[in-house]
């Protein structure tokens, strides 16, 4: 008579099986029951817009070297899977940086759509050193890998569900984000409470006006001080605390970009630089330094942001522009190379590249 107590060991062929029995089953239901687009529409649009702070994390914003990329975060991506139906997702980590030599931690996420059998997965890998080179102690580690996670996960599934289904939805979203005006002050003081706690004390209301000017030149609307903020401004500050939230950009990675490291001058704690260009020598004509040893890890690590928090936009950008030149990788690209790499990525991120 068997032991009922006793662990039984099972083979991977016998997994295979219990595992395909599973996806056959979740495939017939779907087909069974096919979901309707408009009532995922529907759903959506009532869970994400349920109220101000609810339809604000649905979005992201990253400020990187002097340009403001955003677009629809982890949240939404987490709505969008209850709201469309017959659809799953999960991560799994490849590698969680608990080697002696580890560098990154590496997650997969993987979305399939049960009932039209598509599916998509992508790969998230951030960086677990800080800019000396020191690794994370354990602590930090498990957060960059949940955040590597959280990114896995949302790009998977925005590889499988189309966006453009829920424009119409994600306008609206917005719409709701940006609050009232009598909600002004309080969700202003919310969030310059968030950065303030979150920093201790490193971003103060000059800090908080320099993030609210990245990405804006002489032509737009530049805030002398927080008294110039609008509504979308508050927006685009709650939609940087919540990259923070989600692990996308820490608080020294906003400190960097406030104190004008990799935005070639264009601003600085919120005012344009006034610094005025040294004329050449009339004698001798003056060569340029050579580039800094970090220059290229920096251009590097940029366009690694980039594809990672627009994939869908980027990546054949990238493949086109590395075959071009007969290279396999970006990392295999010249200084002078990486720089137009970067101007035409800016310029896809624009809307004056090519359509998503």
């Amino acid at each position: 008579m068997e032991d009922p107590n006793e662990i039984q060991i099972v083979d991977a062929t016998a997994m295979e099986v219990i595992a395909r029995a599973e996806i056959d089953s979740q495939v017939a239901t779907a087909k069974q029951y096919p979901r309707s687009i408009s009532q995922a529409k529907d759903k959506f649009l009532a869970i994400a817009g349920c109220d101000p702070e609810t339809a604000e994390s649905m979005f992201y914003r990253l400020p990187r070297a002097g340009k403001s990329i955003e677009g629809e975060g982890i949240r939404a991506a987490e709505v969008i899977v209850n709201s469309w139906g017959n659809i799953a997702a999960q991560t799994i980590i490849i590698d969680n940086g608990t080697a002696k030599d580890a560098k990154f931690v590496k997650v997969k996420g993987m979305c399939r759509d049960l009932e039209s059998n598509v599916s998509g997965s992508m790969e998230v890998e951030i960086r677990i050193t800080n800019k000396d080179g020191k690794k994370y102690n354990d602590d930090m580690i498990q957060t960059t890998l949940k955040a590597a996670s959280a990114k896995a996960y949302r790009d998977a599934v925005f590889k499988v569900v189309p966006k453009a289904v829920f424009k119409k939805e994600f306008d609206q979203i917005k719409k709701i984000a940006r609050g009232e005006e009598q909600d002004f002050t309080s969700r202003l003081e919310n969030v310059q409470k968030f950065f303030n706690s979150r920093s201790n004390g490193k971003l103060k209301e000059k800090e908080i006006v320099a993030l609210v000017n990245i990405g804006r030149d002489e032509f737009d609307n530049i805030a002398k001080g927080i008294e110039d903020f609008t509504l979308d401004d508050v927006l685009h500050l709650r939609m940087i605390a919540n990259a923070v939230n989600d692990g996308s950009m820490t608080i020294q990675s906003l400190l960097d970009e406030i104190q004008n490291k990799g935005n070639n001058g264009e601003l600085e704690l919120g005012r344009k630089s006034t610094k005025k260009q040294q004329p050449a020598s009339s004698n001798t004509e003056k060569k340029d330094d050579p580039p800094a040893p970090s220059e290229k890890n920096d251009l590097k690590n940029w366009i690694s942001d980039a594809l990672k928090y627009e994939p869908q936009k980027l990546e054949a950008v990238v493949k086109d522009f590395c075959a071009t030149h007969d290279k396999e990788s970006y990392n295999q690209l010249t200084i002078a190379q990486l720089k137009e790499l970067k101007e035409i990525i800016n310029a896809t991120l624009n809307g004056k590249g090519n359509d998503e």
